[in-house]
């Protein structure tokens, strides 16, 4: 089966030192930073934009236009081997009363020293991981 190249955009949302996270139905309630793929013809801070506002039904305050961190994974997905890209943005809101949306189930801002343990899609936690060191918080 051929290999499949995914971008994905994720907002990294930081309180004091913890980090929000989002949980859905569908992803076996793994948790999760929020943002999704990139569609054609879109550029990675209206992705952003766009999913964070229908994960968390609010906007972001984009906090920097340059990403923060890149990193990339294999996954073994139903359709086959995934190559994903996750592109990361420093994001904040002007409230944190979020609203679960469609197939979210819940969001909570979880301890840096709690994430090795959260159950999470290993290369996902590993972006996150790297991410929270370069910007000096582990």
């Amino acid at each position: 089966m051929d290999k499949e190249n995914i971008i994905s955009i994720k907002g990294i949302c930081l309180k004091d030192e913890s980090v929000l996270l989002k949980q859905d139905s569908g992803d076996a309630l793994e948790w999760a930073l929020p943002g999704g793929k990139i569609e054609l013809g879109e550029t990675p801070l209206a992705t952003l934009k766009r999913e964070l506002i229908e994960e968390l039904g609010k906007e972001p305050i984009i906090l920097d236009e340059r990403p923060i961190w890149a990193y990339s994974f294999q996954y073994q997905g139903d359709d086959g081997l995934e190559q994903i890209t996750c592109i990361y943005y420093l994001v904040d809101f002007d409230s944190y009363d979020f609203e679960p949306q469609e197939e979210q189930l819940q969001t909570k801002f979880f301890p840096f020293s709690e994430i090795p343990d959260l159950r999470m899609n290993h290369g996902h936690k590993d972006g996150l991981l790297g991410a929270i060191r370069l910007l000096g918080r582990a």
